[in-house]
């Protein structure tokens, strides 16, 4: 009896240990290009433009733009133009879709908008999996202030916040419990929260003070 026990917890450890690996192989990103920052004295009135996006949750990058906007406009010293405004300005230019942001120079977005700066942001990675005693979430974005009259990057970051859980006992309820959890976020419209909120905390932590 002894025997077989041991049997079953060296091919428990075997299955998971397959599976992480698969996923984490899964998950790899191909290396970002480095961007030129211009250490420039912040601007004072910043615009923060639609999130494009590289995850499978198409609602993820307006829930982490509005999340980063609150958040920045609790900051000293900075004005922001209110999200409204600058989707009415940018359908009136024909813009629907953050990946026809480059359609408009950043001059022009200034202009339009009366800004001294402007943001743009990518969603990298917004996912949520689970797979019988793996259960992985995980937040992954870039954030990028620009100088709305040169066209100089400013500040650049990119962050990820993530949530990963192994079980060996209790597999049936902890697979419930993840589902409970997926379900309740879902009734409120914003899965992810937890860890966007801390990617968008942990990245205002580098962001540019304001010296006005």
């Amino acid at each position: 009896m002894q025997g077989v026990n041991i049997i079953k917890s060296r091919f428990r450890y075997f299955f998971v240990s397959l599976i992480v690996l698969i996923l984490i192989s899964g998950c790899a990103v191909s290396p970002r290009r480095p961007i030129r920052v211009d250490p420039l004295l912040p601007p004072k009135t910043i615009a923060v433009l639609p999130f494009t996006n590289q995850s499978n949750d198409i609602d993820a990058p307006e829930r982490l733009r509005e999340i980063f906007n609150n958040h920045l406009s609790g900051r000293r010293g900075y004005i922001l133009k209110p999200l409204k405004e600058i989707d009415s300005f940018l359908a009136g230019e024909g813009i629907n879709d953050a990946g026809q942001l480059p359609a408009i120079s950043i001059e022009d977005l200034g202009k339009g908008l009366n800004v001294d700066g402007v943001i743009y942001g990518e969603v990298i990675d917004f996912s949520y999996v689970t797979i019988g005693v793996y259960m992985k979430r995980l937040v992954r974005a870039e954030f990028k202030l620009v100088n709305a009259k040169t066209g100089a990057v400013i500040w650049i970051k990119e962050k990820k916040a993530s949530r990963t859980k192994i079980v060996f006992e209790d597999i049936g309820k902890a697979f419930a419990e993840q589902l409970k959890e997926k379900a309740m976020e879902k009734i409120l419209s914003f899965p992810l929260r937890e860890e966007t909120i801390k990617v968008v905390r942990k990245v205002l932590r580098t962001f540019p003070p304001n010296n006005w």
